[in-house]
């Protein structure tokens, strides 16, 4: 997939010295709040450089049941804003990970709460094998983009959650 123009923009301002730890993480970045944020600093922590993909709307509904709110572009440009993040692109599910070796990342940032899921495990084993290195940065405590979106059906809603969970469903569609 084609990167947006800013990111292509930082792309070319990221050359890097063979020195430099480059650090990959990927997300669905819906509904951006503090614990994305957090993730994404702790991840460009361990490294030098901080590469980002951001997951397509088209692999959002597939792995989630359901299409973030917010369409990819807008996700991208948010995270492709923030000061820690030097390069962000679009990636479709885990598979699309394998690029984070051809540019050169030797470290990959996942949550504490999807580094062992199984879908990961494949190619976790392939990363390893080529000596990129598997860190788990921990939830940020009581927040989540499913609890928000929760919290919204329940105050909105209260009886009609059901309803608003459908609403949801088509206009991110």
């Amino acid at each position: 997939m084609a990167l947006t123009g800013e990111c292509q923009r930082r792309r070319v301002n990221m050359s890097s010295s063979t020195e430099d730890r480059i650090v990959f993480a990927s997300g669905v970045f819906d509904l951006f709040h503090l614990g994305h944020l957090q993730f994404l600093e702790q991840a460009r922590a361990l490294g030098d450089r901080l590469i980002v993909g951001v997951q397509t709307d088209e692999w959002v509904k597939e792995y989630k049941g359901e299409a973030p709110i917010y369409p990819l572009w807008h996700r991208l440009r948010l995270v492709a804003a923030l000061s820690c993040v030097d390069v962000a692109f679009p990636i479709q599910g885990p598979e699309d990970e394998i690029g984070i070796v051809m540019c050169g990342a030797t470290i990959r940032a996942v949550g504490s709460d999807h580094g062992y899921l199984p879908m990961h495990q494949p190619l976790r084993k392939k990363l390893e094998a080529v000596g990129v290195k598997y860190v788990e940065i921990p939830r940020t405590p009581n927040i989540s983009t499913t609890e928000i979106k929760e919290k919204c059906y329940e105050e909105i809603c209260c009886d009609n959650a059901d309803v608003l969970r459908d609403c949801f469903g088509r206009m991110s569609s």
